[in-house]
């Protein structure tokens, strides 16, 4: 049986591979150009060099963009926790209060809601750490009507601690009228 990449000799014999131009094929695959040859110690530190670099740069981008999702995320918990205390003050008829401040030894801040007659409801919740507040302490108090006893709209401000984290920061705003909640970026 002849064709135009081989002959068969036999049933039970190996084919004599051409390539395409007429010669015969390495034993190693049909490209002439990779009969045996494999790659240099210099070509292959080129190649690692590069991936080295590309891996940095991805990283680098992975840091820029985990600082805001930290900060985001602080912020719906200092959401949820303001909610709670909201939430406390409306269901048992009396004030609930929010207060927050920071652990100098952690490094981070945190925020616990209460209230006067029952004393730590639930209890205290760090941030992660190296976020805090931008006050070093504070409290927000909720009516039993859900309003706060503020004069005008709260800005709670969660930052970085660390010297060269750069400007992020995130507000959180508590409205007077409703005690709602809400992250400001």
């Amino acid at each position: 049986m002849d064709s135009v990449m081989g002959t068969l000799t036999g049933p039970h014999r190996p084919a004599r591979i051409w390539s395409r131009h007429g010669q015969r094929a390495s034993s190693r695959g049909c490209c002439p150009c990779l009969s045996g040859r494999g790659f240099t110690l210099i070509e292959m530190l080129a190649i690692l060099a590069i991936l080295v670099i590309l891996m940095a740069m991805a990283a680098g981008a992975s840091i820029r963009w985990h600082r805001p999702t930290r900060l985001r995320a602080s912020a719906r918990k200092a959401c949820a926790g303001l909610d709670q205390a909201r939430q406390w003050a409306v269901t048992h008829g009396k004030p609930a209060i929010f207060s927050f401040g920071n652990d100098s030894p952690l490094g981070r801040g945190y925020f616990v809601v209460s209230s006067a007659v029952h004393g730590v409801i639930g209890r205290t919740n760090y941030l992660p750490g190296g976020i805090v507040w931008s006050a070093s302490s504070g409290f927000v108090r909720f009516r039993a009507d859900g309003t706060t006893d503020d004069p005008e709209d709260r800005f709670l401000e969660l930052t970085e601690s660390r010297v060269n984290s750069g400007a992020w920061s995130v507000a959180v705003r508590v409205s007077r009228l409703t005690g709602r909640a809400k992250a400001a970026e």
